[in-house]
């Protein structure tokens, strides 16, 4: 991994980690309207809103949100690391990062409980590793094509 901060395009980052943030965002969102809806026949009404939060706040959602943070990342952050010259390992790194702030910060937003727990560390840890694999990626592809 080169560090040659002059080689990326920060635009691209950016804008890869907002779509990174909207990418995860829907993903969780379509994955909690799935369960709202199934739990709402099984129920044969509306599914009681406590009952759809203490769910979401368990451990098998938030393992499905690190996940979407990690695919966001993977398909948002590929657009900088792809145009990134010789550094598109890094690019994905910052661009992971980026991302992995702004997912946190959504979900804060959203109203999910904030604080540092190892549920918040494995979010943030998702959405850098997707930006990083990414940049790796990118980067063994322009290598193979050389």
């Amino acid at each position: 991994m080169s560090f040659n901060l002059s080689g990326i395009k920060w635009g691209w980052v950016v804008i890869g980690a907002i779509v990174a943030t909207v990418v995860a965002f829907v993903l969780t969102l379509i994955i909690q309207l799935g369960y709202g809806l199934v739990l709402g026949f099984q129920l044969r009404g509306s599914p009681p809103q406590e009952m759809l939060i203490a769910a979401f706040l368990s451990p098998p959602f938030l393992i499905i949100e690190a996940a979407a943070g990690a695919i966001g990342a993977l398909v948002g952050v590929r657009m900088a690391a792809r145009r990134s010259e010789g550094s598109a390992q890094l690019a994905g790194l910052i661009g992971g990062v980026v991302a992995a702030v702004l997912v946190l910060a959504q979900r804060t937003l959203r109203g999910y409980p904030s604080g540092l727990s190892i549920w918040t560390l494995l979010i943030f840890a998702g959405a850098v590793l997707g930006g990083w694999l990414t940049g790796w990626l990118a980067d063994r592809r322009a290598l193979a094509t050389v």
